[in-house]
């Protein structure tokens, strides 16, 4: 199942994710097996499932984090680890990454490392990028603070700009609303929609299941194999979802 065109006005084309017969072990054990799915930029998906249903190792496969035992993975026609740098990952944030002495500048332009590498001088372009970056997500007057100073949904904005320094197409987010308060969730939310609408294909596991239908166009669920995937109101009334969460301690 595929979704519409791109809706970002800079792609030439249709940029598209696609999962075919993907699986993953650690070690001599399968976690994650059978999924398929096609999806385009401009959308954002969920990932949703029970405690240990594969749900963070499948973040980690997109990532390039982890290699697929069986299947392809697939941007733009070919293989996923070729496009690395069109890829972003934001872990969810603990306290190491609070904690480190670093400015919210510094974090954003870690961005741009993937780019031009970790010891290259930046260009006027790069800084550019940074400072784009740091306006997109309203965070310029906080660029010069230390990340640890700031709030959770500041700290989860710094990080958004550092994929958006990294010029990446597909952000990928693991519990993003986590440990956020409802001011914080609502901006979060609203970032999402626009990154989406500026043509990011935005992937987040997801735990809320009352929130799916309102934050995302899409949803994959998965249970140590993908069990659906599709428009988001239609996955979370299909029988076969509703009877997974209604059996398992979600």
């Amino acid at each position: 199942m595929k979704t519409n065109d791109c809706g970002d006005t800079h792609c030439a084309h249709t940029h598209d994710l696609s999962l075919s017969e993907v699986s993953a072990n650690y070690g001599k054990t399968t976690v994650l097996k059978e999924v398929n799915f096609s999806i385009s930029c401009g959308q954002r998906m969920a990932i949703i499932g029970p405690n240990g249903a594969g749900k963070s190792t499948l973040l980690r496969l997109l990532a390039n984090l982890k290699k697929q035992a069986t299947g392809e993975i697939n941007w733009q026609e070919k293989p996923l680890s070729q496009w690395s740098h069109e890829i972003a990952y934001l872990p969810q944030v603990d306290s190491h990454q609070r904690d480190f002495p670093i400015t919210v500048r510094e974090v954003v332009a870690m961005g741009r490392y993937p780019q031009v590498g970790f010891w290259r001088k930046f260009s006027k372009k790069d800084q550019e990028k940074v400072d784009g970056a740091l306006h997109i997500m309203e965070i310029e007057d906080l660029a010069d603070r230390q990340i640890d100073a700031l709030s959770g949904g500041q700290q989860q904005r710094a990080f958004i700009a550092r994929c958006l320094a990294q010029e990446a197409h597909v952000i990928l987010l693991d519990e993003p609303f986590n440990g956020l308060d409802a001011e914080s969730r609502t901006h979060l939310a609203h970032t999402l929609k626009m990154l989406a609408d500026q043509g990011h294909l935005i992937i987040a596991s997801h735990h809320n299941l009352e929130t799916v239908t309102r934050l995302f166009d899409y949803a994959l669920v998965v249970d140590g194999a993908q069990v659906a995937f599709g428009e988001s109101k239609q996955v979370m009334q299909m029988p076969e979802v509703n009877n997974l969460f209604h059996c398992s301690h979600y």
